[in-house]
């Protein structure tokens, strides 16, 4: 990869059930011995339960050598709104940074982006917080933040 001329590679998905339940395949995955740059994984899960989430992320951030940052979505749905509560416990387990996308996971990338979710994320964390955007509409979109 060093010699394309990248800085920055990303593994595939993987799975936060396949880590825990200790599944060979999944920690193939993130085997990066031999890479020559850096590389960051990609955890993901459907657990909407905040505790789980923080230990997983304290896991991650305990067994890495560099600075661990997350993404996130606002919930899962609108009746599982958890960016607030998830963003404090991952800055109380050592996230250095958040990345927030203003809408759930229903959502996907339909409908508007909840712009105030993520004013409150930013509010309720000392960690820098980056807000996912899709690059349409951009000028509309920065007069909303």
């Amino acid at each position: 990869m060093k010699n394309l001329g990248f800085g920055l590679a990303y593994t595939e998905m993987i799975s936060s059930k396949g880590l825990f339940y200790n599944d060979e395949k999944t920690k193939l995955l993130l085997n990066t011995e031999n890479e020559q740059i850096p590389v960051a994984a990609q955890i993901f899960g459907n657990d909407i339960e905040a505790e789980l989430a923080g230990n997983i992320i304290e896991a991650v951030v305990k067994n890495s050598q560099v600075p661990v940052t997350l993404k996130m979505r606002k919930g899962w749905d609108d009746n599982n709104i958890v960016a607030v509560e998830l963003a404090k416990i991952a800055e109380e387990k050592g996230i250095k940074a958040i990345t927030i996308h203003g809408r759930t996971r229903e959502q996907f990338y339909t409908g508007e982006a909840d712009w105030d979710i993520i004013k409150q994320v930013k509010q309720a964390v000392n960690i820098p917080v980056i807000r996912k955007w899709r690059y349409k509409n951009q000028r509309r979109r920065i007069k909303n933040v």
